[in-house]
């Protein structure tokens, strides 16, 4: 066997070296994990504050009428601070946020970029674009809109008093509007040529027998259903066909699609409608309900909100309830798409001890339930610094 004496001086001075050469490594890493660690998070809160600057637009844009809001359509002349000129300041960094038309008339294009920890001099930076839309402010000028025939119950309110939005009648209807029974309370108006503005069911209360086009004004076009079943696929609450809400009904929007979730054709197929059926005791539910077909509300119900049904609205009192037991806060609208011209339209109805009440608000935004203005879904995106 070889003589082995002499081998354990080298082998410790090699253990050392490569244990040298491992710790002045570690050394190193250790030296620079801090900045790296820094700069990440630097660059997280420029993202940050670039997300600031789309949600600084969206609030402006929901609050015109307050300093530093923005009006919609957008003015001529983009006000500061929307023009990308403008330092604003914000926790660790700044940012800057840039407005501009967008592809259609219900959209804002944004471009927000943030830096940490200033403007000139930075370390993060982060750049994001987006589209800001809005819904459709359909603003109808009646509390309940029938595109056809309208029945209103006995005892029954419809009163468009209320509005703070300008003067408007408490119905329309594209054929005759029928009013039950000698104790109605039915048909208030606001008009500054109303004399008795609290004298019910004069001629200039509601109107009979109104040009269907008057409806093409507060009808949803089909790019308006599509934005407003995204938002409604993307919380939840999004229904295909016959669809049964007892007892409850979400806040925010609610969408009943057709069976077969395509537009409702024209022609239209009546079996191919969605309908929603509300029943039960409904308290204080806020938001839209949109059907692309027909919409009946039975039972006790009180709601904020718009009744938006692309053919017939009925609702119905439960027997036992007291009068006006059944309220509404906003406004119906009917299109009656499935009546044929050469017939007598389908009636929207009204049951009978009603109370509707029409709320610019709750048309508008439901109590804040419903978004004025949002990020369209799909358009947000970061860009290259």
């Amino acid at each position: 066997m070889p003589d082995q004496r002499g081998v354990a001086i080298p082998m410790t001075l090699l253990v050392l070296l490569l244990l040298s050469a491992l710790t002045a490594g570690f050394a190193t890493l250790s030296s620079n994990e801090p900045q790296i660690a820094a700069n990440l998070k630097q660059e997280t809160e420029a993202l940050a504050l670039a997300e600031a600057g789309i949600e600084r637009v969206i609030w402006a844009l929901n609050n015109p009428t307050t300093p530093d809001g923005l009006a919609f359509p957008l003015p001529a002349t983009i006000p500061d601070p929307y023009t990308g000129a403008t330092d604003l300041a914000l926790g660790s960094g700044v940012y800057r946020v840039t407005v501009a038309a967008g592809a259609t008339a219900s959209e804002v294009a944004v471009t927000s970029e943030g830096r940490v920890p200033g403007w000139t001099a930075y370390r993060g930076r982060r750049t994001i674009a987006a589209v800001v839309t809005g819904l459709p402010n359909l603003n109808p000028p009646c509390a309940v809109c029938a595109k056809g025939g309208l029945t209103v119950g006995n005892k029954t309110i419809v009163d468009s008093r209320t509005s703070t939005c300008g003067s408007k009648r408490a119905s329309y209807s594209t054929a005759s509007t029928d009013i039950q029974g000698v104790e109605n309370k039915t048909q208030y108006g606001l008009f500054a040529a109303d004399a008795d503005a609290n004298t019910p069911n004069q001629a200039t209360d509601y109107s009979e027998n109104v040009p269907a086009s008057t409806f093409d004004a507060f009808t949803l076009t089909p790019d308006q259903i599509n934005l407003l079943k995204d938002l409604a696929k993307a919380r939840g609450t999004y229904y295909r066909g016959a669809v049964t809400l007892s007892g409850s009904v979400p806040d925010g929007i609610v969408f009943v699609d057709t069976a077969s979730g395509d537009p409702i054709g024209s022609p239209p197929n009546p079996l191919d409608f969605g309908s929603v059926a509300i029943e039960g005791n409904v308290g204080n539910a806020k938001g839209w309900i949109l059907v692309m077909g027909d919409l009946s509300v039975r039972g006790e119900w009180l709601y904020s909100g718009l009744l938006y049904a692309a053919n017939r609205v009925a609702l119905y009192r439960a027997e036992g309830l007291g009068e006006n037991n059944n309220s509404l806060s906003g406004a119906i609208i009917a299109g009656n798409v499935s009546a044929s011209p050469d017939a007598m339209p389908f009636n929207t109805s009204l049951s009978t001890k009603t109370n509707i009440q029409y709320n610019c608000d709750s048309i508008r935004t439901a109590g804040s339930t419903v978004p004025a203005f949002f990020v369209k879904p799909g358009s947000w995106r970061e860009v290259g610094g």
